[in-house]
């Protein structure tokens, strides 16, 4: 009972170093704290098991091309390390902690080696991840720094890299629908939140033989909060959207969709001849990366206009432009030398949309490897 407490507790303690001030308002160590406390009183004496796990990514990284910029070429790493379990048979935890920046954390990468004359990042370490996470039945809540928790095919809206103190619920309704609700408060920096998003999305599967059909409307409201520390990209405005995320899937094959359209922006356009609030990412995407010998590939089309997303939260890994105003192409291809060892390459070519002509290229050769 002691011990369950204990590792109740330190997750607690590690996701209270994440937040600020800011966040007195939105007490979410009640909920892990009470969470934890019923954990107590329902598994008793059930056993709590620990396992560590581990990543490196390492990345050769060019970019090339950007008006006003010079070239960058460098050598990246990227890596992480956590524990993670269960308590019982209902409740699981998870804590990782993470190679980046701290104060801008969808940027995990630090620089090993420099080939052109650049700047240098910081070389921070810090907690990225720390949870815990309840099922019942047909019902699941998580709670604590959680990963982004609906159904994208793209990290078009939300960089799957940040990790919102938050909470989400999970309901499944029947075997092809699932209910999911999300309610979270943004990074800004390593110890405060900015703002507060909310969401809820249906999420509906249907299959038959080998193809399956997956439609997942959402609505994401974000409520904006000035004076910004480090996330200062358009988090002082509100933004309400309507997104859809579907995808058809065949064999090894799979075609899929996110869209998006902001329903209110700062009443500023850029192009009189649209609203400057849709988003478009098309992804044909073929194989698995799950056993030796498996490959997989995606050639992404994107299209995301000026106030379709929120600047601070949207996607940092696919080139150098700003994360809105933009269309361009990703492509990117992997190969699995073992289940837990993959290696790739990918490339991507950006163009701005509106203001100033931008166009940029990123070349990327990677390998990761998994403990």
């Amino acid at each position: 009972m002691r011990l369950l407490f204990e590792h109740c507790l330190s997750v607690v303690i590690h996701v209270r170093k994440q937040v600020s001030s800011h966040f007195r308002h939105y007490n979410i160590y009640a909920v892990i704290i009470a969470a934890c406390g019923m954990s107590l009183s329902s598994v008793r004496a059930e056993p709590v098991t620990v396992s560590p796990y581990a990543s490196v990514l390492l990345r050769y990284e060019n970019d090339t091309a950007m008006a006003g910029a010079s070239d960058r070429e460098r050598l990246r790493a990227t890596v992480r390390a956590g524990i993670q379990g269960s308590i019982g048979n209902a409740w699981r935890y998870r804590v990782r902690v993470s190679t980046g920046l701290k104060n801008r954390q969808n940027v995990p990468s630090i620089t090993l080696y420099r080939f052109t004359e650049q700047g240098l990042p910081d070389k921070d370490v810090y907690v990225d991840q720390a949870y815990v996470e309840y099922q019942h039945d047909d019902t699941a809540f998580i709670a604590g720094k959680i990963p982004w928790q609906l159904t994208n095919s793209t990290d078009v809206f939300w960089d799957r890299d940040l990790h919102p103190i938050g909470a989400a619920l999970h309901h499944q309704v029947s075997d092809g629908l699932t209910l999911t609700g999300f309610w979270g408060a943004p990074l800004d920096g390593a110890s405060g939140t900015i703002g507060s998003l909310q969401a809820v999305q249906a999420t509906w599967t249907t299959k038959y033989d080998n193809t399956s059909w997956t439609f997942a409307p959402w609505l994401v409201n974000y409520e904006g909060q000035q004076h910004c520390q480090y996330a200062c990209k358009e988090t002082g405005s509100d933004h309400t959207s309507l997104r859809l995320s579907t995808w058809l899937s065949w064999q090894q094959w799979r075609i899929a969709v996110d869209a998006g359209h902001a329903l209110t922006s700062d009443g500023v356009t850029v192009d009189a001849d649209r609203d400057d609030r849709t988003s478009l990412a098309v992804e044909l995407r073929y194989g698995k990366l799950k056993e030796k010998g498996d490959f997989q590939a995606h050639l992404r089309l994107l299209h995301v206009e000026k106030f379709a997303v929120i600047e601070e939260f949207a996607q940092n890994a696919t080139g150098r432009l700003a994360t809105t105003n933009y269309n361009g192409i990703d492509v990117r291809a992997r190969y699995s030398v073992r289940a837990d060892w993959w290696v790739g390459t990918r490339f991507s070519h950006l163009n701005s949309l509106e203001g100033e002509k931008k166009h940029a290229n990123r070349f990327r050769i990677e390998t990761q490897y998994r403990w």
